[in-house]
């Protein structure tokens, strides 16, 4: 079995999750990253043996898990892995096999309503969205002008 992510045989400590049931026709056992899933039962593909989120990532989205979804073999029951996605495609496939956490970016809790738009404070602790100001020269810079610099 490839293995694209970090070799790990230890017990997960964190409730990271990637449960998928087998709902071939047919009463066919399913195997996913070697492991078999009877039909009508769910596996959680995190508790895997030197399976990480980047081998699932991989798998959903150019491998052998995207071919069992597209077949109709197997459903996610539950996930809140990290599958960040900034291609429209990808994310549209992960969200019509009912994927809903770790797809975007939480940004405190706004969504972005224009291309461009930032997040900032000015407390470290309230975030206001904006379209950022630049120069002539294109630096970002505050309201009176004055260049910004971004740590």
């Amino acid at each position: 079995m490839a293995n694209v992510g970090y070799d790990n045989v230890w017990p997960k400590i964190c409730p990271t999750v990637f449960i998928v049931r087998n709902i071939a026709p047919g009463n066919k056992t399913v195997r996913v990253f070697g492991y078999p899933i009877r039909n009508g039962q769910v596996r959680d593909l995190m508790a895997i043996p030197y399976v990480s989120e980047a081998d699932i990532r991989h798998a959903l989205l150019k491998g052998n898990l995207r071919i069992k979804f597209e077949h109709e073999e197997i459903i996610v029951v539950s996930s809140n892995i990290d599958l960040l996605q900034f291609d429209e495609c990808h994310k549209d496939f992960l969200e019509s096999i009912g994927i809903t956490i770790g797809l975007d970016i939480d940004g405190a809790g706004y969504s972005a309503t224009q291309e461009g738009e930032v997040l900032y404070s000015k407390d470290s602790s309230t975030f206001s969205a904006t379209l950022p100001l630049t120069s002539d020269q294109g630096w970002l810079v505050n309201d009176q002008g004055i260049l910004l610099f971004v740590h």
